[in-house]
């Protein structure tokens, strides 16, 4: 069985928009989409766990992970140590992406 679900990564913010006020926002979101679409490319097999239902009709949020080798990788964790996303709780206001953005 296949299905398609949008799914918002648990415990992380990254960014996911392009923001035109932040001078380097554009490139850096770039970036990171190109790594997730990359690494995480459409059709990977992946695994969710914690899922939950999110804020927007027809999205869950959950841990993704994806397995490589010998062990299941967390997609969390894996932009975390790249400075692609920072941690993140439900109702913390958004980092200031231009801030964390490489110059």
């Amino acid at each position: 069985m296949t299905a398609e679900v949008h799914v918002r990564v648990l415990g992380i913010d990254a960014p996911d928009v392009p923001n035109d006020g932040c001078p380097n926002g554009v490139e850096f979101e770039k970036t990171v989409t190109d790594w997730v679409e990359k690494t995480y490319p459409v059709g990977k097999l992946v695994r969710l766990e914690n899922v939950q239902r999110g804020a927007f009709a027809g999205r869950v949020v959950a841990d993704i992970k994806r397995f490589r080798s010998d062990r299941w990788l967390s997609l969390a964790d894996e932009l975390l140590a790249r400075k692609y996303a920072v941690e993140w709780k439900l109702g913390q206001s958004t980092p200031p992406w231009c801030l964390l953005a490489p110059e």
